[in-house]
């Protein structure tokens, strides 16, 4: 008895390749699809996530870096604070090094409850005067 042969299908295949730099940020799909946030703030939270973790998130730097005026910025922001993507804590002058207002800017790749937001906030506030005290 001779041995059966299989018939091979032919897959047709494509090849789709990425060129990617070494230089390239990994970013969370659920703000890129998201449709509670307009483009302008998408573009912005995926600008601030390629920062590197340093960088000195200030509005002034945000302006600095982006195309779009101070006005187009606040409003991303706002949109992005109103939705939970970000958390501005406000530092009073008995918690920072310098003796003044300072504040710090969280930014998170899936949106956070109000509830957490002030969490985050008294954290933030608790190791700045401990930063300060210690």
């Amino acid at each position: 008895m001779g041995k059966k042969i299989k018939k091979s299908k032919t897959v047709s295949s494509s090849v789709c390749r990425v060129h990617k730099s070494k230089n390239f940020t990994l970013l969370n799909n659920s703000f890129l699809r998201s449709s509670n946030l307009s483009l302008a703030s998408v573009g912005l939270l995926g600008r601030v996530m390629g920062l590197p973790e340093e960088w000195d998130y200030s509005v002034a730097g945000l302006v600095f870096i982006c195309k779009e005026g101070k006005t187009a910025i606040d409003s991303a922001l706002k949109e992005l604070k109103n939705i939970g993507y970000l958390v501005v804590t406000k530092l009073y002058a008995n918690m920072t090094a310098s003796k003044g207002i300072e504040y710090v800017y969280d930014f998170f790749e899936n949106p956070i409850s109000e509830d957490e937001a002030d969490k985050h906030r008294e954290k933030v506030k608790a190791e700045a005067k401990a930063k300060v005290s210690g």
